[in-house]
């Protein structure tokens, strides 16, 4: 990217191409402010070269040439804007923007739009907090980490699925269960006369023998576990289930690893219902075998940028391998600022991912890694560093920079290089100095003459 480097580059370039040249854009930008640089046609091309259609509708630049005959309404809710207008906000602030509600619900049925989470906010305004609990939308929110068994029984869930239920319908709904049974235990309800006639209503007498109410009255002399593991529950419970949901039950273990080791049935994706009983929501989150059940479709980067995955890849790793892992960043980054960020050691990795070999070493964040073991003469002479000290410097000063001098006369013979201009001026630092030193001692001389 460096100005003297352009024409090497260019020789064979046409005049179009040289004015699109990533380099060009350093001459052509000289005096412009760092916003009305990143609003040339040319840096458009630069920038969005490995960017998608849709990326490059968002991109800064792209805004202007978009919004021309736009009022200042609809610029507000352009797709570009809201990148803009969020800058400072958090992921949960952004999803709930006005304008981002526009971009989100695009290909959403009006039903879906009324149940979407930014929806939530505006349609319930006016609400008091009861009516918002019983909200249609409310219930996403309310039961994002519930099982369909459990959203079904809701309090709010009620009212959608009843409203053209009979009263006497109403009384026999599974969820119409949950008010008049408040002070009732799990199993006292599983027996209630309601439940029952309800549930078995479209069953066979060999099915009723099978239902979860019936191998009560059978096993009352039963443990909690014996029950679990009865042949006659494993049917019932699993009547519903996909054949991955079957695997993931907990008296499907059994069955399952009969030959396997210890080791292996601890990593047993049903393995994890009997480990985590007494864990934390966290622990759970952080146990090997769930990784395995969080992951399922996940791409492979996601999943290595996964919290949990850090433990496993990370047991035979040093410290100082540890915090260069790529996963690493997530965690030690969140009190960090975004500059902050670029700057991280582990980030590196990340960021220069797509990065040429020339370019990764003219990378801010390269010369940290870099220069740790060098002097300060040296890291001034570094290819690098020549970016961060030019950044307030004019042309003219740039040329006779030190540093400068090593980039320009990589190419030239030992005879031009003592002609160049900068060049001069080194050779002349010493120049001055020996001259200076004669004259003392010539001075000096005569005085004593």
């Amino acid at each position: 990217m460096h100005p003297s480097y352009i024409m090497l580059d260019m020789a064979n370039m046409t005049k179009t191409d040289i004015t699109m040249h990533p380099s060009y854009i350093t001459l052509d930008m000289a005096n412009m402010t760092k916003t009305d640089i990143t609003m040339p046609p040319s840096y458009i091309m630069l920038d969005m070269a490995n960017m998608t259609e849709t990326d490059i509708t968002m991109h800064p630049s792209y805004i202007m040439l978009d919004m021309e005959n736009m009022t200042k309404t609809d610029i507000t809710m352009h797709p570009s804007y809201i990148m803009l207008d969020m800058a400072n906000m958090t992921k949960t602030d952004i999803i709930m923007h006005p304008s981002y509600i526009t971009l989100h619900m695009a290909n959403m049925t009006k039903t879906d739009i009324t149940l979407h989470t930014s929806y939530i906010m505006l349609d319930m305004a006016n609400m008091t907090k009861t009516d918002i609990t019983m909200h249609p939308s409310y219930i996403t929110l309310d039961m994002a980490n519930m099982t369909k068994a459990d959203i079904t029984m809701h309090p709010s869930y009620i009212t959608l699925d009843m409203a053209n239920m009979t009263k006497a319908d109403i009384t026999m709904h599974p969820s119409y269960i949950t008010l008049d049974m408040a002070n009732m235990t799990k199993a006292d309800i599983t027996l209630h006369n309601s439940y029952i006639m309800l549930d078995m209503a479209n069953m066979t007498k060999t099915d009723i023998t099978m239902h979860p109410s019936y191998i009560t009255l059978g096993m009352a002399n039963m443990t909690k576990t014996d029950i679990n593991l009865h042949t006659s529950y494993i049917m019932l419970d699993m009547a519903n289930m996909t054949k991955t949901d079957i695997t993931m039950h907990p008296s499907y273990n059994t069955l399952d690893m009969a030959n396997m080791t210890k080791t292996d049935i601890t990593m047993h994706p049903s393995y994890i219902m009997l480990d985590m009983a007494n864990m934390t929501k966290t622990d759970i989150t952080m146990h090997p075998s769930y990784i395995m059940l969080y992951m399922a479709n996940m791409t492979t980067a996601d999943i290595t940028m996964h919290p949990s995955y850090i433990t496993l890849d990370m047991a035979n790793m040093t410290k100082a391998d540890i915090t260069m892992h790529p996963s690493y960043i997530t965690l030690d980054m969140a009190n960090m600022t975004k500059t902050d960020i670029t700057m991280h050691p582990s980030y590196i990795m990340l960021d220069m991912a797509k990065m040429t070999k020339t370019d990764i070493t003219m990378h801010p964040s390269y010369i940290t890694l870099h220069m740790a073991n060098m002097t300060k003469t040296d890291i001034t002479m570094h290819p690098s560093y020549i970016m961060l000290d030019m950044a307030n410097m004019t042309k003219t000063d740039i040329a006779v920079n030190p540093s400068y001098i090593m980039l320009d006369m990589a190419n030239m013979t030992k005879t031009d290089i003592t002609l160049h201009t900068s060049y001069i001026m080194l050779d002349m630092e010493n120049m001055t100095k020996t001259i200076s030193q004669c004259t003392h001692h010539i001075s000096r001389w005569i005085w004593q003459i």
